[in-house]
């Protein structure tokens, strides 16, 4: 019997390895939020097969960075530290095995009210079982 959905294992698992460098937010934030800070965003899982004791499948998460424009170093130094954290892991805290198989990684100039900021997305691919 599965003891915890592997989606929401491994959400709790990327939202552990985040929190360490920023405040984590999985909504967007309030208006008067101080920067930096991150946000779990969008996720899709797509299971593959499943048996009486395990799930297999793939899951993507977008995890969305904001930082002012003067800290582009620090946040790009942050984005690359959390990679390869998330690069290590191998096995959740539910049991579930990972491998990460693709981080891919953007940053978009972005603009609140007059302060100008950087937007960092990276795009989590993992295969689960």
């Amino acid at each position: 019997m599965i003891k915890k959905d592997p989606r929401q294992d491994l959400y709790d698992t990327i939202w552990q390895t985040v929190s360490p460098y920023a405040r984590v937010y999985d909504l967007i934030p309030p208006k008067d939020t101080p920067y930096p800070f991150i946000r779990l965003g969008e996720y899709q899982g797509d299971d593959q097969a499943q048996n009486k004791t395990a799930v297999f499948g793939t899951y993507f998460q977008m995890v969305h960075f904001w930082w002012t424009k003067e800290a582009r170093q620090d946040m790009t130094g942050t984005m690359g530290r959390i990679k390869q954290a998330l690069r290590e892991i191998d096995k959740t805290p539910g049991g579930f095995q990972i491998g990460t198989m693709q981080i891919s990684e953007q940053v978009i100039p972005d603009v609140d009210g007059t302060i100008s900021l950087l937007h960092g997305v990276l795009v989590i691919t993992a295969i689960f079982n």
